[in-house]
């Protein structure tokens, strides 16, 4: 019976990174047969297909040696940060918690990551373009409105090892039950008794972030900008185009958080 709460995260691991593939390496083509020597990745070898192909396949090895090597360090750092900025009204504790952990909440789990890696992907390649992505000088008129997907993917890739070094200590800090408790004396100033997961303290901010800025980011990288600024016709397969974008991405994304959930 226990073995069946994966069946679904695996089935979901392997659609998400086949369409992840399939869809990067379909755009990426399409665009090295217009600009043969554009280099999407200065630091990976190659052109942009070389680039994307190298990045596909490390991701997830990389993302697991990040979560082993980063995540008790990390959740050691959100205890002593949270313990010095608490340490006047809160004093650390433990709970039990329970041994459940179901399908939904595995999928549940990867959402945020996901979203902030999107999120805060577009925005680093917003503030400092080129960065690690490098753009094309020119872009023919006839791609341009494979670029965005494209950054989007790639870019989110490159962010979520970022994501990820964020959110799996606090998955470490929740599932040990360890939490923050209001002292007794505090009471004495007529505050509400607290209680609350050093991690999910830190996880419902990020997850905050995440959840407000996606919308705002995915729509200005799939509507605004290439229908407004790039002046792209908006026809009803470009529409459809920018809302499956939209909606696909983050599920894309989940694949790849899925393995280390």
């Amino acid at each position: 019976m226990e073995i069946r709460r994966y069946a679904i995260p695996i089935l979901f691991i392997i659609a998400g990174v086949l369409a992840t593939y399939y869809f990067a390496m379909t755009i990426v083509d399409i665009i090295h047969g217009y600009l043969v020597t554009y280099d999407a990745m200065p630091l990976l070898p190659g052109a942009a297909p070389n680039d994307t192909l190298i990045l596909l396949r490390i991701i997830i090895p990389i993302t697991v040696i990040v979560y082993l090597v980063l995540s008790v360090p990390v959740a050691f750092f959100y205890i002593l940060g949270n313990r010095l900025a608490k340490i006047g009204a809160y004093h650390l504790g433990i709970l039990k918690t329970g041994t459940r952990f179901g399908t939904k909440k595995i999928l549940y789990r990867s959402v945020s990551p996901a979203l902030f890696a999107l999120t805060f992907g577009q925005t680093i390649l917003a503030i400092i373009p080129n960065f690690i992505i490098s753009e094309p000088t020119s872009i023919p008129p006839v791609i341009l409105p494979l670029f965005g997907p494209f950054y989007t993917i790639i870019g989110s890739l490159v962010v979520l090892v970022v994501a990820l070094s964020l959110f799996t200590p606090t998955w470490l800090l929740n599932d040990s039950g360890i939490i923050y408790n209001l002292n007794p004396g505090e009471l004495e100033n007529r505050r509400c008794p607290d209680t609350m997961g050093v991690g999910r303290w830190i996880s419902n901010f990020l997850g905050g972030y995440s959840l407000l800025g996606y919308p705002v980011t995915a729509f200005f990288t799939h509507f605004y900008k290439p229908f407004i600024l790039q002046g792209i016709e908006m026809s009803n397969l470009a529409v459809a185009t920018s809302v499956f974008w939209t909606v696909g991405l983050p599920f894309m994304m989940m694949a790849f958080v899925l393995p280390i959930v």
